[in-house]
């Protein structure tokens, strides 16, 4: 049986209540070919990822936890309220920013506002009460999602990451000035340490002096802190 046809207007993705305003009915809301990834959230099951889902800023292609992420994060934000945005681990996916896999496993994704509003809950959202003071945030200029700025997400990953090696590197990811325009810079991670006290500040203090502008990727920071901690001499980072 043909379906009625959903408003193209409302795109791939769309809130409930926007069908429901469009004149959608509570029915055809519930059809098969209708996905449900939130509570309020309907995605069009054919829906194919866009590029900028599927590569990053870079032109690399994302692995397939990244991707459904990013898709998840595209997904909630059609029911977002307007003081919430994205963090921790989702702002630092979307930021192309380096985790460590055990970060992937879960699928839920990282929603904050600023106190003193009440935090995002609902499954398969993770949410959280950020401080004004401690917090920048910035639109992502490829999907257009508001996000904790770069500094601002390393500074709160280091509430979630463990190994100092790994808060080391997200920070060279951010400040890397080759291939494309860094994140951010030395002084922007700097700040968001001396703007007040956070969890994890004290790794954040600890890995600010090993963080270098030129290192390519995640294993080269590990495999330099390594060679610093076995105190045997570091490699020298040189791009052309």
């Amino acid at each position: 049986m043909l379906q009625p046809r959903i408003p193209v207007h409302l795109g791939d993705r769309f809130s409930v209540a926007d069908a429901l305003q469009a004149g959608v009915s509570a029915s055809r809301l519930r059809k098969s070919d209708l996905d449900s990834p939130f509570f309020g959230v309907r995605r069009r099951s054919e829906t194919e990822p866009d590029d900028m889902v599927v590569f990053n800023r870079f032109g690399k292609r994302r692995g397939e936890k990244e991707r459904a992420h990013i898709e998840r994060a595209l997904d909630y934000a059609t029911r977002a309220g307007e003081h919430e945005f994205f963090c921790h681990v989702t702002a630092a996916i979307l930021w192309d920013l380096p985790l460590p896999s055990s970060l992937l496993i879960s699928a839920d994704i990282h929603v904050a506002v600023l106190a003193p509003r009440r935090l995002p809950r609902g499954k398969g959202v993770r949410g959280h009460q950020a401080v004004s003071k401690l917090t920048k945030l910035q639109r992502d200029p490829r999907t257009g999602l508001l996000l904790a700025d770069p500094a601002t997400t390393w500074a709160m990953l280091a509430s979630i990451i463990h190994h100092s090696h790994d808060i080391v590197a997200v920070a060279d990811a951010i400040v890397r000035e080759w291939r494309a325009e860094p994140l951010a810079t030395t002084a922007d991670l700097e700040r968001a340490i001396l703007c007040g006290r956070r969890v994890g500040i004290d790794k954040l203090r600890e890995a600010l002096p090993l963080v270098r502008t030129h290192s390519a990727s995640r294993p080269e920071t590990r495999t330099r802190l390594e060679l610093l901690d076995a105190r045997l001499p570091g490699s020298q980072l040189r791009r052309v």
